[in-house]
């Protein structure tokens, strides 16, 4: 196999054979970042460190994959299983395995999005939406409300917070109302669907009890509980200026490492 080191800048040499503890790699798009982790990751096997024992997360199911092949050819000695994954598919596979210590059913599959846009779509006269134009394509419209709802689960606003956010905002003019309602109805609507979260569960399935957006959270209770048995010697997170989740992430990451995440 070729040395891991060819072919790297000197910055990407010395970010390979970084002597230990976290490192946080900060360059654009197209820069070579994967290269440099697919070259550490090498490294590290070439001096001994077993590959099952590196826990390598990304962003994407896609970019998952492609990681997954370029370190299964960069890997030139015995291994059972590489561990790739996305943050989410890491999460899920781990509460999965763990379900007893989360309190959940070890059947239970997450709620995807798609299911909760049709839940939203079957009850769509009972939405709170007079601002929200729902004329022409009520899909399109509903789709893009369960991406906000699920982007505040994933910064841990609270249904609470958004509200009380969005009732102290100014109405100075005729476009800053306009915002300030459209706002309100949003806050509105979101507390209304944390409401009838129970209600939308029962009717999917009793074992589709879990959203995506909250396998996140709930992995992070897990690994608190089994910090000892779930432990990887090393951790690489790809593309973190692609994930949204920075801060529950890196409780994940530290709750299950002990220390920051090396990316």
């Amino acid at each position: 196999m070729p040395d891991p080191l060819d072919g790297l800048t000197p910055a990407q040499r010395e970010a390979v054979t970084h002597p230990g503890g976290p490192l946080l790699i900060l360059a654009g798009s197209g820069t070579g970042k994967t290269r440099t982790l697919v070259a550490r990751f090498a490294w590290l096997v070439e001096r001994g460190e077993a590959p099952e024992a590196l826990l390598a997360l990304t962003f994407s199911t896609p970019a998952a994959d492609e990681l997954r092949g370029r370190l299964e050819e960069a890997i030139d000695r015995p291994y059972e299983e590489l561990c790739v994954s996305t943050f989410h598919g890491f999460c899920a596979r781990l509460l999965r395995e763990e379900a007893l210590e989360a309190g959940l059913d070890p059947f239970a599959t997450p709620v995807t999005p798609a299911d909760r846009l049709a839940m939203l779509l079957e009850r769509i006269d009972e939405l709170p939406l007079r601002v929200h134009d729902l004329r022409g394509n009520p899909a399109a419209l509903l789709a893009s409300l369960v991406r906000r709802i699920d982007r505040l689960k994933d910064e841990l606003v609270t249904a609470t917070d958004y509200g009380t956010w969005a009732a102290g905002l100014e109405e100075d003019d005729e476009a800053a109302r306009s915002r300030a309602a459209r706002e309100r109805e949003f806050a509105e609507l979101n507390r209304d669907f944390q409401r009838k979260q129970r209600e939308f569960r029962e009717d999917l399935n009793q074992r589709r009890n879990e959203e995506l957006a909250q396998v996140v959270e709930l992995a992070n209770r897990v690994i608190r509980q089994i910090a000892e048995q779930e432990k990887y010697d090393i951790i690489f997170q790809d593309a973190v200026y692609a994930n949204p989740r920075i801060d529950i992430t890196e409780r994940v990451i530290k709750a299950l490492d002990g220390k920051p995440a090396a990316r």
